[in-house]
């Protein structure tokens, strides 16, 4: 037999023998995890604890009933306390959620501070003197993904941590409450970010309509509702919601829309890309967008102190006002037509300070590079 021909006996042998291998690995790898491997763990626990001052709060050990703890501190503040979580598990991915409530009297608070890196903040006002923390904690963890080469499957990152090791992990995400001389502060603890594991914390608090609020995350919606103080939202991956506000407001989102609905403190908003749409809002406004459009009502008539100022780069603007009041308006649109009920004292947009006239009334000042401009009396 020549040499060529028994190299090639000896090559289809051993490609046959790596055959048999390979497809006896995708088989036992392929093997269906057996149903009991899929698992479905509740835990309810309520406690309160005893406190002489705002402070980083953590449940006890669940038992195994729920158990319900009322405790009065020696200033007469009663903490309240309720955990449950759940576990869920299978071959595939695992996702352990805790939500946390927590209520205790603000009497005296005068501000409240909301900080989470992944997920959303709230403040919603009401008419109590208490103050009350939600804290969803939610971890998932999935394997990586890959691709199947006829009997050959390839994956990348697709190992997942064990249960044990999802504990641990799990544990190190924290909702910490601390207060110092009247300023709450809520604030989401992560742990190191790792490999298939993705993580958020949402804080949704009820509170006094009288204080003043601060809300920041990085990835997640913000809103607020309902209160007199002054509000400050910020957000870089996600939409910001305000209704009901009777304070100054300063909103700012990345990549997100900003909806305003009855505030009558004045507006500070600004996003990058999303739009910008007021409702029934009255005093000073200032709205700035990227890629977006504008839309504002005016609710009640505007007063020669007051200035509207509307900018966008790539959007339209349209702003409605109230009949009975006076507007000096001041509209430039680059590439887009203007259309305006009210007469327009200069086009050109002008950024310099002018001398102002209490005759003249309120001042609005619209700009945009690529849209058109409305503005109209209703």
């Amino acid at each position: 037999m020549r040499p060529q021909k028994v190299c090639a006996v000896i090559f289809a042998l051993a490609l046959a023998i790596m055959s048999g291998i390979v497809l006896s690995a995708s088989v036992l790898w392929a093997k269906p995890v057996p149903e009991t491997a899929s698992r479905e763990t509740t835990l309810l626990q309520k406690t309160a604890t005893r406190r002489t001052g705002f402070g980083p709060i953590a449940a006890e050990d669940a038992d195994a009933s729920p158990t319900v703890i009322s405790t009065l501190d020696t200033n007469g503040k009663t903490i309240r306390n309720e955990v449950k979580s759940t576990v869920k598990r299978n071959n595939q991915e695992a996702t352990h959620e805790t939500i946390q409530i927590t209520t205790r009297s603000f009497v005296d608070g005068e501000s409240v501070t909301i900080e989470t890196r992944n997920g959303r903040a709230e403040y919603r006002g009401w008419d109590r003197t208490d103050i009350q923390i939600e804290s969803r904690r939610t971890m998932r963890l999935k394997r990586g993904s890959g691709f199947k080469f006829l009997f050959i499957s390839v994956g990348w990152g697709n190992s997942m941590p064990s249960p044990e090791e999802a504990t641990k992990l799990f544990e190190q995400m924290k909702t910490d409450i601390t207060e110092e001389d009247g300023a709450l502060t809520i604030n989401a603890v992560f742990p190191k970010s790792q490999k298939n594991v993705s993580m958020s914390n949402d804080l949704i608090v009820h509170g006094p309509r009288g204080l003043d609020v601060t809300l920041k995350t990085d990835n997640g919606a913000v809103t607020v509702e309902g209160i007199s103080g002054t509000v400050d939202a910020q957000t870089a991956n996600g939409a910001v919601d305000l209704k009901d506000l009777e304070g100054p407001c300063h909103a700012q989102t990345s990549n997100g829309a900003l909806t305003v609905v009855n505030a009558s403190g004045g507006l500070d908003l600004s996003t990058s890309n999303g739009r910008i749409d007021c409702n029934a809002v009255s005093g000073s406004i200032q709205a700035q967008t990227d890629n977006g459009r504008i839309s504002l009502r005016i609710a009640d008539a505007l007063g020669p102190e007051d200035v509207i100022s509307c900018e966008s780069s790539n959007g339209a603007i349209e702003c409605f006002v109230p009949e009975a009041g006076r507007y000096t308006v001041q509209a430039h649109a680059i590439r887009g037509a203007i259309d305006s009920s009210v007469p327009i004292k200069n086009e050109r947009w002008s950024g310099a300070p002018e001398t102002r006239d209490p005759a003249d009334g309120a001042r609005i000042r619209l700009k945009t590079t690529n849209g058109a401009i409305k503005i109209k009396e209703y």
